[in-house]
């Protein structure tokens, strides 16, 4: 979505959103920082954490919801606010979803914090781990994580189908990366 066709305040939104993600990298940062400065691996407990938040996210998301289609999910997941600070769009192709997400405020505040980009990726995998969770865990959902601003692609791209039977739990021990099975014709836009 543009800048540009955006209200006042809907920029205002936007910015305030953006600005609490952004607050959001930095505290889970910090908090992993202060981890591997005790000589603790983080990894594997940020990501069992992550994807507990995850199962509890998609549980409060489906509440009282049946999805139908991938629109729906759509419809209920990404309200329009989300959508605006993630720069996002769904695509649909049959009955296939894809989103794109142009900026990513998590990203951009670990580069603010002048983290080196395997780290920003890192983090990132760890952040996935919950949120690949809560839409997976979400009934009649399936996504894969197909592109990465963190690992140099120029969007965050998801596909999301309809399934029958839920995926699973992910194993806090599972490195979650992006498939990066095709090329990304997206550029990354300046922040």
């Amino acid at each position: 979505m543009e800048e540009n066709i955006l209200t006042e305040e809907e920029k205002r939104e936007t910015a305030m959103m953006r600005a609490l993600s952004r607050q959001r990298a930095e505290y889970i940062y910090y908090i992993l920082k202060g981890a591997k400065d005790m000589g603790i691996d983080y990894h594997e407990f940020a990501r069992k954490g992550l994807i507990e938040q995850g199962v509890l996210r998609a549980e409060r998301l489906v509440k009282g919801k049946t999805f139908k289609t991938v629109r729906d999910f759509f419809d209920a997941a990404a309200p329009e606010k989300m959508r605006k600070a993630f720069m996002m769009r769904g695509e649909y192709i049959g009955d296939k979803l894809q989103v794109h997400c142009g900026y990513c405020p998590l990203v951009e505040a670990w580069e603010n914090l002048g983290l080196p980009a395997d780290e920003v990726r890192d983090l990132c995998e760890v952040i996935m781990s919950g949120d690949m969770q809560s839409y997976n865990s979400m009934p009649g959902i399936h996504c894969e994580w197909i592109h990465s601003l963190a690992h140099g692609d120029g969007e965050c791209m998801f596909e999301y189908t309809m399934r029958d039977e839920p995926d699973g739990d992910i194993d806090p021990g599972e490195v979650i990366k992006p498939k990066q099975d095709r090329p990304c014709e997206a550029k990354r836009p300046e922040w």
